[in-house]
């Protein structure tokens, strides 16, 4: 059902794997289970080349939540491995990285707000 060579043939790839993958996930909508290593696979490929779209794809997705959080915070992914840690029952560690993520948010805002001079004492 699953070619697994032509996903470790396209290997060098990774648009073209990424690509083949989604192309193998279109066949959940037929009713057709998809392996565990393409879900993760899938993950890893889109951390690495379209960060941004992750965190929309994994609320529409079920992936393995153990390999898969490795993963996103190996790309340091935060909000995505806050994602992951709720949906896994972790809401303090999510909660933590969530406030984090805040936090930093803020900070950057306030900065950029100094250095334009909107702020004067």
């Amino acid at each position: 059902m699953f070619d697994v060579h032509a996903v470790a043939g396209l290997e060098g790839s990774p648009r073209l794997q990424l690509n083949y993958v989604q192309g193998l996930l279109l066949q959940r909508e037929i009713g057709i289970q998809i392996p565990d290593d393409i879900l993760i696979l899938h993950i890893k490929l889109l951390c690495q080349l379209h960060p941004k779209q992750v965190i929309e794809e994994v609320k529409k997705t079920t992936y393995p939540l153990d390999e898969s959080l490795r993963i996103v915070k190996e790309f340091g992914l935060n909000n995505v491995a806050a994602f992951f840690l709720e949906r896994a029952g972790n809401l303090h560690e999510a909660l933590d990285i969530t406030l984090d993520l805040f936090t930093k948010s803020t900070e950057k805002k306030l900065k950029k707000i100094e250095e334009h001079g909107l702020f004067r004492n």
